[in-house]
């Protein structure tokens, strides 16, 4: 179902796995599908039959359970028919403008066990963005959270949740936001905690979803060294504290990139928590930046969560725990 998923490590995990086993062949296959699982987690049963229709597929449901340490485990799915053995899976790529692809590859989930702390009475309301697995993240941490409705948050009940997260471009990919962002910073400014994550270097367009200004150079400042050393300007801000606290471990093994569209001007009721370049580059201030909005606070995201979270990276998962905490 998904490649990679988090779990917290050390800790009893319940967890439902999915597999799609597909024929190819004219006639009846009988088959069994065998999940090959990492010590410390068993499942409700690692065999399951199946007799498949000519051409056609099935999805079986394994219940895992268990506990695993910290680090990347593998779970792989086999499936057997008339003794021989199958352990690739595929995902087809099809366009209007393309001819449809399948991209082949070992029939196999990565459990990244992450050492994280949860952060006490919270409840996240998350506003999708795109290309965004923040939501499953947080689900896979076993920390509260709901989906929000865009086009419902001006009537929606926002006092039930400690922090509200919007995700990447997310008033490009809803129109309806804008028109909520004044809304949401009134609720921050009551003790709420809201997280907005990257918008392209056009952002300036939805100024009125920001407490104080924020301005982007064309084009948008940028890290796309996902090795790039990084500074840490307030080591004892609660973001990079609690409920964990982000050290230098946590920056590892990052894919693609470090930050996007991060604005060149920030305004100084901000405080800048990071700064990092690339080589060659003046560092940027822009990836982490939080403001005070009456007993509340405004936290503004660049980092390139969306890439690491899909990713499995522990330390991006850990800072998200900490991004959501609510604010007092």
């Amino acid at each position: 179902e998904t490649p990679v998923a988090y779990l917290r490590a050390g800790v009893p995990v319940r967890r439902t796995v999915r597999v799609r086993v597909q024929s190819a062949y004219p006639d009846s296959a009988r088959v069994l599908v065998k999940l090959l699982l990492p010590r410390g987690l068993s499942a409700d049963s690692v065999e399951r039959w199946r007799t498949l229709a000519p051409g056609r597929g099935a999805e079986l449901t394994f219940l895992l359970r268990g506990t695993l340490p910290a680090g990347a485990h593998p779970v792989s799915a086999v499936a057997y028919h008339e003794g021989t053995a199958s352990v690739v899976g595929y995902g087809t790529v099809a366009y209007d403008h393309i001819t449809a692809q399948r991209l082949y590859g070992r029939a196999m989930l990565t459990l990244s066990a992450v050492a994280v702390a949860r952060p006490p009475r919270v409840r996240v309301g998350y506003v999708r963005g795109t290309a965004d697995g923040g939501l499953e993240a947080l689900r896979q941490l076993d920390i509260p959270v709901e989906p929000l409705d865009p086009e419902a948050l001006g009537a929606a009940d926002l006092s039930r949740y400690t922090t509200i997260v919007l995700g990447p471009r997310a008033f490009e990919a809803h129109p309806a936001l804008a028109a909520a962002a004044p809304r949401l910073l009134a609720w921050a400014a009551r003790g709420g905690s809201l997280v907005l994550q990257y918008g392209a270097q056009d952002m300036g367009r939805f100024a009125a979803a920001l407490p104080f200004p924020l301005q982007w150079s064309r084009p948008a400042a940028r890290v796309t060294r996902e090795e790039a050393p990084v500074t840490v300007l307030a080591p004892a801000h609660p973001l990079l504290t609690a409920p964990n606290r982000i050290g230098a471990a946590d920056w590892d093994g990052w894919v693609q990139e470090r930050a996007t569209y991060m604005p060149s001007a920030i305004d100084p009721r901000y405080t800048a928590l990071l700064a990092m370049g690339d080589p060659g580059e003046p560092a940027q201030r822009g990836a982490l930046l939080v403001a005070p909005v009456g007993r509340g606070r405004f936290v503004y995201v660049t980092l390139a969560l969306f890439r690491q979270l899909p990713a499995g990276v522990p330390g991006a998962a850990r800072l998200l725990a900490n991004l959501v905490a609510p604010a007092r």
